[in-house]
């Protein structure tokens, strides 16, 4: 069972609420887990519960500008200035707080989405901490016509309109175009799950259902830059466990070549434990596709594979 209401306070004294879901017995390891954009923890403790079924303790941050940390006018928002970097002290000052309380035990991270693009970050600044790292669907390299003009588009709307006005069009850049990609789509989020009670579950949410702001997709923009630099990953340490996984029809990644093409990325820069697996015909969020089942063990798998 999770234990609700837990937060610790960041450097900068901002307090982030977290959940906790602790194993029956002493913990064989630590697993934090960063949700995505328009996310929150509490869609990530199906997984959590299995995790701890096999003796890991989890914890599930909610990201700033999402669930309980920013449930007001902060809500898509992350902060004043480097936005991108300082949700990922968060989670560094997190993987620290919960090393220390589980008594140094390995530790690791799995992130989904821009939780995945903060692992990717995590890998570079962090990795010699960690044990192990999961990715779940992390956006893909821009093209540079797109981050040009993109970045055009928030920077102008964030001048404009202000760092906390809802971002609506770069919002129909990304989510409006990752709809367009599911033929016959019942509704605009189609594009996260062929399973239609998950994706109504997500369109009800309320958690779930808002506009980031312009500051939000700058920070977003800027974090795309940095994590795709060449001399950013060539830091990521070669002994670095890493396991990438998507769905072979999900547009956050770029489809099937897009997941292939990342995978080569990390093959390239001579790591010895990289796996990768996209799983045909899924969208968006393996965790909450059709397959789900069979996702979820093979993340565990590999856990207990490490943990062997």
């Amino acid at each position: 069972m999770a234990e609700n209401g837990l937060r610790f306070k960041a450097s900068d004294g901002k307090g982030i609420a977290y959940l906790k879901v602790s194993p029956a017995s002493k913990p064989r390891a630590v697993v934090i887990v960063g949700h995505g954009m328009n996310d929150h923890s509490e869609r990530f403790l199906a997984l959590a519960d299995f995790l701890a079924s096999i003796g890991l303790a989890v914890y599930l941050p909610d990201l700033r500008g999402h669930g309980d940390t920013d449930p007001g006018a902060n809500r898509g928002f992350l902060a004043d200035e480097n936005g991108f970097e300082r949700v990922l002290d968060d989670l560094i000052e997190l993987g620290d707080f919960a090393a220390k309380e589980q008594g140094g035990i390995p530790l690791y991270y799995f992130g989904h989405s821009f939780g995945a693009l903060l692992g990717m970050a995590l890998c570079s600044v962090y990795g010699k901490y960690l044990d192990g790292v999961i990715l779940s669907a992390p956006p893909e390299k821009p093209n540079p016509l797109l981050d040009f003009f993109g970045g055009i588009v928030v920077s102008i709307g964030k001048a404009m309109r202000g760092a906390h006005a809802p971002a609506r069009l770069p919002r129909s850049m990304t989510f409006g175009a990752y709809a367009k990609t599911v033929s016959n789509a019942r509704t605009g989020s189609d594009w996260i799950s062929r399973d239609q009670g998950a994706v109504d579950a997500y369109i009800a949410d309320p958690k779930c259902n808002f506009v980031c702001s312009y500051s939000f997709y700058d920070d977003l923009v800027r974090g795309l830059r940095k994590v795709y630099s060449d001399s950013f990953l060539e830091s990521v340490p070669t002994s670095l466990p890493i396991y990438l996984f998507c769905g072979s029809k999900d547009p956050v990644i770029g489809m099937q070549a897009g997941c292939e093409k990342l995978a080569r990325n990390f093959r390239d820069l001579g790591l010895v434990d990289f796996e990768s697996k996209c799983y045909e015909g899924g969208r968006h969020e393996s965790l909450n596709e059709l397959n789900r089942a069979e996702v979820i063990s093979d993340i565990g798998d590999w856990f207990l594979r490490h943990l062997a």
